[in-house]
C-alpha cells in the first residue's frame, strides 16, 4: 500500500534531564550564568519541562542548598531559551512560578536565537531521517504469547555507520505447552512472516538537529530511542566525541531503550589539553615546532 508507519520516537526524562544541567553546571562551575538551549524535532514531552522546573526548584528555591549532601554550582542564574512551538513549552503561569520560587534565578525566554552561544543545548525529542523497510536476516523474539518481543539492531557499514537497521518480523516463539498462548505467538510469527524474506526497519537519527545544536551550545544532551550506543562508533558527526554517556537498560520497561548522550564539540582547548597528556606518557615526545 506504500504505507511506513515509524513511530515517535520517545525522548528524555526527567532524571536524564537532571544529569545533563548536573553535568554541564559542575564543569563549567565558573559561570555566573549558565544557557541552556532547548530543541525538539517534533511533537510535545512534558518530561523535558518537567526535569527543567523540578531541577530549578531543586537547587534554587529558598533553603535548596542547605543541609548536608547539598549541591552548590557556582552558577547564580540559569538562562533557558526554548526554540520550541508555544504548544511544547511551560505556560506562562508555571514560568511565573518558577520565576517566583527560585528569585528570579531561572529565566525562561522564547527568543532563542537572540542570546548567541550557549553552554547546553537539550534535544527534548529526536526524531529518525531516512526511514525505509528493508529485506534483513534478523528477527525478533517472542515472549509467551507475543505478549513481549525484543527488537534487534544491527549498525550498517552506509554512511558512516549512521544507519541502524531493526528487525520487525517476529521470529517462531518457543512452545510452552499453553494451547492459547503457543496458538497466539505461532500465528503472530506466521502473520510476520509471509513475504519472501523478513523485513527489517532501517533508519539513522536526525543528524542534521543534532549538528545543529552544536553549533549554536558546548554541549549537546541526547536521549532518544532513535539514537543508539552503535551509532557513535562511526564517523557520523565529524568534530565531536562523546563526552558522558548512559548505556540503555533494554529491559522490558517503556523508555528502557534510551540512554544517555552528552557531546561536545573538538575545541582547540581540547586538544592542547590531550596533546599535555599524552607526553606524559613514556617514550612520547613533544613535536617539533
Amino acid at each position: 500500500m506504500g504505507l511506513l508507519v515509524g513511530g515517535i520516537s520517545s525522548g528524555f526524562s526527567v532524571s536524564q534531564v537532571h544529569r545533563a544541567m548536573d553535568d554541564v553546571c559542575e564543569m563549567l562551575v565558573a559561570k555566573p550564568v549558565i544557557g541552556v538551549l532547548v530543541s525538539s524535532a517534533a511533537g510535545q514531552n512534558n518530561a523535558c519541562n518537567d526535569g527543567i522546573l523540578s531541577w530549578g526548584r531543586e537547587h534554587f528555591s529558598s533553603g535548596a542548598n542547605q543541609g548536608n549532601g547539598a549541591s552548590v554550582y557556582g552558577a547564580t542564574e540559569i538562562h533557558v531559551f526554548d526554540e520550541r512551538n508555544e504548544d511544547a513549552r511551560p505556560g506562562d503561569a508555571e514560568i511565573s512560578n518558577l520565576a517566583e520560587d527560585t528569585n528570579n534565578a531561572i529565566q525562561w525566554y522564547a527568543d532563542a536565537d537572540a542570546a548567541g552561544s550557549h553552554d547546553l543545548a537539550i534535544i527534548a525529542q529526536l526524531e529518525t531521517s531516512n526511514a525505509d523497510a528493508r529485506p534483513t536476516k534478523l528477527t525478533s523474539p517472542l515472549g509467551v504469547g507475543g505478549l513481549v518481543r525484543t527488537r534487534i539492531r544491527e549498525q550498517q557499514v552506509a554512511g558512516n555507520g549512521q544507519f541502524l537497521r531493526e528487525s520487525r518480523a517476529a521470529s517462531p516463539a518457543r512452545v510452552t505447552g499453553d494451547g492459547l498462548a503457543d496458538n497466539t505467538a505461532k500465528a503472530i510469527a506466521t502473520l510476520e512472516s509471509m513475504s519472501e524474506s523478513p523485513m527489517g526497519y532501517v533508519f539513522a537519527p536526525s543528524i542534521n538537529a543534532v549538528k545543529k545544536s552544536l553549533e549554536k551550545a558546548e554541549f549537546a544532551a541526547v536521549s532518544s530511542s532513535a539514537v543508539d550506543p552503535a551509532c557513535f562508533l562511526g564517523n557520523w558527526l565529524e568534530g565531536t566525541y562523546l563526552w558522558d554517556y548512559e548505556l540503555p537498560s533494554y529491559s522490558g520497561r517503556s523508555g528502557d531503550s534510551n540512554g544517555y548522550y552528552l557531546l561536545s564539540r573538538i575545541k582547540p582547548l581540547d586538544l592542547e589539553t590531550m596533546k599535555i597528556v599524552l607526553q606524559r606518557l613514556p617514550g612520547v615526545r613533544e613535536p617539533c615546532s
